[in-house]
């Protein structure tokens, strides 16, 4: 009995210090609109997984940008796999937005939300949506398979006026950067800082986070 006290008091001691990090480390504007559970940390971003949030892809992108941030971009293989990782421990994980498109007509081109071009290393998934066509001209990226795909993100233009492309509406992922003295702390530690219902744990000893349909951002 003694023993499970202890374990009881170190896990609550546990997830009040990781709770507390990531209040100081994230937006706090943002994290006082929602509850910590959506919120994850690596090394020097700190996600926010808008699991109850469906929307379109640029009220998505204004609501990132409302809090000094944007839509998340994985521009390496490490964070993409840390995304689905964190995407499959919510219910019902599903296609979410990130910061990608081909939107700009001069060039047609794949550009991240700031503006850089996309550098693929191989994660489009080039069979099942017809990326550069077909009116779809936003990504979001699946935690079925781990690719990016492409869906309709726009009301105007040919396509969209004959219905062959949707204004589709995703739940999203945003992306801010951790505040300097937090981000050099969190680096000494695991890197990564994961929020839960009523505290946090670490990603990797913490349990599983269930996504929640009632918070609003």
């Amino acid at each position: 009995m003694i023993v499970l006290a202890a374990a009881l008091v170190l896990f609550i001691q546990s997830a009040f210090d990781t709770n507390s990090s990531i209040v100081k480390s994230c937006p706090s504007a943002a994290v006082k609109t929602t509850s910590s559970k959506y919120f994850r940390v690596l090394q020097d971003n700190c996600f926010l997984f808008m699991t109850y949030d469906t929307v379109a892809y640029e009220i998505a992108k204004t609501k990132c940008q409302d809090y000094g941030g944007n839509l998340a971009m994985p521009k390496t293989k490490a964070i993409n796999d840390f995304l689905v990782q964190e995407m499959k421990s919510f219910d019902k994980p599903r296609p979410m937005w990130i910061g990608m498109h081909d939107k700009v007509i001069k060039d047609r081109a794949m550009v991240w939300e700031d503006g850089s071009h996309v550098d693929s290393w191989g994660n489009f998934d080039w069979t099942k949506d017809g990326l550069f066509g077909g009116g779809e001209d936003c990504i979001a990226l699946d935690p079925n398979d781990g690719k990016w795909h492409d869906y309709g993100c726009s009301k105007t233009g040919i396509l969209s006026r004959l219905g062959v492309a949707k204004n589709t509406k995703l739940p999203f992922i945003c992306q801010y950067s951790v505040k300097k003295d937090d981000a050099r702390k969190m680096n000494r530690n695991s890197g990564k800082t994961r929020g839960d219902e009523g505290g946090c744990d670490g990603v990797e000893n913490g349990s599983q986070v269930q996504s929640g349909d009632d918070d609003k951002m």
